[in-house]
């Protein structure tokens, strides 16, 4: 999405003045930075291709043109090429707006002669940015011919009746002379130090200004900490001690860096004696001035120099140097956008770390070095348990703040050789290089260093008023392996992620070869499954619910997925794939829909006794959906399902997170006489003490219990607990899976009311059900 904000009144800034030509084929492009351009306040016009392009410049020369590359007829580096040949127009600056974002696409944008490249999609910021600076340096350009122009007619006309002035003119002269080749300087592509340094030895050669040792020094804002220090970055005539001795400078220790925040430049007497860090250097008898290096109102760093004789305040012209600051701070301010450019094209930028291609670009450096010189080493896949957690409950700025904690410290703990990157999320990767000649070095070695992470990680993280604990799940993929490519290698080590994560979070597991058809069959599932919610491939069998003499009390409504080939795809293979991928929330609407549809139909056409009811299973991503509430009440709408026929089962695993949300959803629904069951009670996270806060009608005993019961003494201390908990809780209790006339037995005998299982009756067709319905009960299934 481009965003529309204003830029100048943003950032308080007078509207960008100027003629755009916008050249795309694409209508729609047009049309959107049509609209940036006019945001902007420039006069726009459009080129729907290169050649119409050219013939619109022909008439009328704009004032910036931005051009895209890919065109059918003429592409944008022919244009630009054909512009930059032509005296009339080789000065217009041209800035490429394309969706090739390959550093070898934007190398041939500047070779052709652009002066900027912006790549899609953008921020409508960003492009008006762009536009500024350029439209105001040829504003700057222009503005210097022209006084040039003017003052060498007024040298040439002027001579004999300004002799007395012809010293200062043509100092002047030299300063516009020096102004405009470091303006060339600034446009030229060159790095940081290479520019600054040249501008110095143009300013000596030009202005005079060599002499005195430490001339001129520049120093640029501390990119990691810009309100604390500042860096040396280029000087002339520095011993090695003056360098070591300025190669940084506190902003508190300074009173002339303190200065330059004013935006004027600054003149320091260097015979006064006090607290200032360049006071050590050779030259302190020599008075200097600070020059400012100001975008905006940010100060990017700072220009020293040094007069030649004497501390002479009014030897040189403020109004120039302050100039000269804004010249210079031009160049800095281009390349540490570019700069920037590089940096987030290579890094995360949450982090700070390397990012995919980064991590991609070293990993396929290392297993080259690998093959020619021996050795191997691992990928190492961290993914942080539980962070969804974090996001739910605490919000995205705290789980953000979480990543930059995580980061910082996983970094502390692994080899500078090493590459740790941010893959994604709360995923991470390390690539571990040349860490043992065989497999067995290389196995212990990533033991040892997984464990360190890990244990890293258990301790507490303090985030805002939250300390919060995060463990992480690790897989490794080692190498070389033989035909393995870079990218096989990281989903290696994702697989073993998987399988870590399956095998109870907060452990580290090594590929193997059965993990990945695991993981293709999990594909094939996810693939299979996406098939079936579009063809509408599922259908709802209903489980009876009864009490001990089989009389009928409700049912369970249960989702069957038939196979192609015929028989059933088992519920416990697909439905944790579809809570993994988000499919159970289409699945488990229309598992909703179709049962209180159904219901509600034969409610309309048979009084059935009022304790009756149906029960549908909400999974806890259904019910952490924002638009639950509002697909329960359409249902119901819809449907015409009397709410109090209506029960929810919902697993113990609900009740972890956000309690209070739950409790809230829960009372809610509650309220319009919705019930609620939790069901498999005591096999997941028991949480006892919010059981009476919630509205919670029903408790439902797992099988596992009831499978055991006359074999395992502490199946039956557990069902006999549960049935007491929920006796003094006035709660209603109900047994599934039974099977047995003794399992019915001692569930009847130790208090339990309700039972489901195939001892009365398995899972049954619609229409099967509403025949049992109709008969009011069930015999036990002999």
């Amino acid at each position: 999405m481009v965003s529309m904000k204003s830029e100048g009144s943003s950032a308080g800034q007078a509207p960008v003045k100027g003629d755009v030509l916008v050249v795309d084929d694409n209508p729609d492009n047009l049309r959107v930075l049509e609209g940036v351009v006019k945001h902007a306040q420039c006069r726009v016009r459009l080129a729907l291709s290169g050649e119409m392009a050219l013939r619109a410049i022909a008439l009328q020369k704009p004032d910036i043109i931005l051009l895209d590359v890919r065109m059918p007829d003429l592409d944008g580096y022919e244009v630009c090429r054909r512009l930059k040949a032509d005296p009339d127009t080789c000065d217009i600056p041209v800035i490429f707006i394309s969706a090739l974002q390959e550093v070898e696409d934007k190398v041939n944008g500047f070779r052709a002669g652009g002066v900027d490249y912006v790549v899609k999609p953008f921020q409508a910021e960003e492009v008006i940015s762009r536009i500024r600076i350029h439209l105001e340096l040829a504003t700057a350009r222009r503005a210097l011919r022209e006084m040039n122009t003017d003052l060498e007619y007024r040298v040439q006309e002027r001579t004999r009746e300004l002799q007395a002035a012809n010293a200062n003119l043509t100092l002047r002269a030299m300063q516009e002379r020096a102004l405009s080749e470091i303006m060339a300087l600034s446009l030229a592509k060159t790095e940081m130090r290479e520019y600054l340094n040249h501008a110095i030895a143009l300013l000596n050669k030009r202005l005079d200004w060599s002499g005195a040792p430490s001339r001129n020094l520049v120093f640029l804002a501390d990119a990691h900490d810009p309100n604390a220090q500042m860096l040396l970055v280029a000087g002339t005539g520095l011993t090695p001690e003056d360098r070591h001795r300025c190669r940084h400078i506190q902003l508190g220790q300074c009173r002339c860096l303190r200065a330059i925040f004013s935006g004027q430049p600054a003149f320091h007497d260097c015979s006064v004696r006090d607290c200032d860090t360049l006071g050590q250097l050779s030259v302190h008898e020599h008075g200097r001035y600070w020059i400012p290096l100001l975008d905006q109102e940010r100060v990017l760093g700072a220009m020293v120099h040094y007069l030649s004789d004497g501390n002479a305040e009014e030897e040189l012209d403020k109004s120039f140097l302050q100039r000269l600051g804004d010249m210079l701070a031009l160049g800095v301010a281009r390349r540490l956008a570019d700069e920037r450019v590089v940096y987030l094209a290579f890094h995360d930028e949450l982090t700070g770390l390397p990012n995919r291609r980064l991590f991609e670009n070293r990993l396929e450096m290392e297993l080259n070095r690998s093959q020619r010189q021996g050795g191997g080493g691992a990928i190492l896949f961290l993914d942080l348990d539980h962070f969804k957690n974090v996001n739910d409950v605490l919000g995205h700025a705290v789980g953000d703040d979480l990543l930059q904690q995580v980061a910082a410290r996983l970094s502390e703990d692994v080899r500078k050789e090493d590459t740790l990157a941010r893959w994604g999320g709360d995923e991470f990767l390390l690539l571990l290089s040349d860490v043992g000649a065989n497999v067995l070095d290389i196995t212990q070695n990533v033991v040892r260093v997984a464990n360190k992470l890990r244990q890293s990680l258990e301790q507490p993280f303090i985030v805002g008023d939250h300390e919060i604990r995060a463990g992480a799940s690790i897989g490794v993929a080692l190498f070389p392996a033989e035909g393995v490519s870079a990218q096989d290698l990281i989903k290696r080590a994702d697989t073993a992620m998987y399988q870590a994560k399956q095998s109870g979070r907060n452990n580290t597991h090594f590929f193997e070869h059965s993990m990945q058809h695991q993981a293709l069959r999990v594909l094939d599932m996810e693939r299979d499954l996406r098939r079936a919610v579009a063809n509408g491939e599922f259908i709802l069998h209903f489980q009876p619910q009864t009490d001990f003499q089989g009389r009928l009390v409700g049912m369970e409504a249960l989702i069957r997925w038939p196979k192609p080939e015929g028989g059933l795809v088992c519920p416990a293979d697909f439905i944790p794939i579809a809570e993994d991928t988000g499919l159970i929330l289409p699945i488990g609407e229309w598992a909703l829909r179709d049962a209180t549809t159904r219901f509600a139909a034969l409610l309309r056409r048979h009084a059935l006794p009022g304790e009756i009811s149906l029960a549908v299973n909400i999974s806890p991503r259904q019910f952490r959906d924002p638009a639950f509430l509002a697909i329960i009440e359409s249902v119901l709408r819809d449907s015409g399902l009397p709410p109090e026929r209506l029960k929810l089962e919902v697993t113990e695993g609900l009740l972890m997170g956000n309690v209070d949300q739950t409790v809230e959803m829960m009372q809610h629904l509650s309220v319009q006489r919705i019930r609620f069951s939790i069901d498999d009670f005591g096999t997941g996270y028991s949480s006892l003490a919010y059981l009476k806060r919630l509205p919670i009608q029903q408790l439902k005993i797992d099988q596992s219990f009831v499978r055991d019961v006359h074999n395992d003494p502490l199946d039956a201390a557990i069902i006999a607990a549960i049935l007491s908990l929920a006796h003094n809780l006035e709660i209603e209790t109900i047994a599934e899976g039974v099977e047995t006339m003794e399992e019915l037995a001692f569930l009847h005998g130790a208090g339990c009311r309700y039972f489901q299982g195939y001892y009365f009756s398995r899972p049954l067709p619609w229409d099967d059900m509403v025949q049992m319905l109709m008969r009011g009960g069930i015999g036990p299934a002999h």
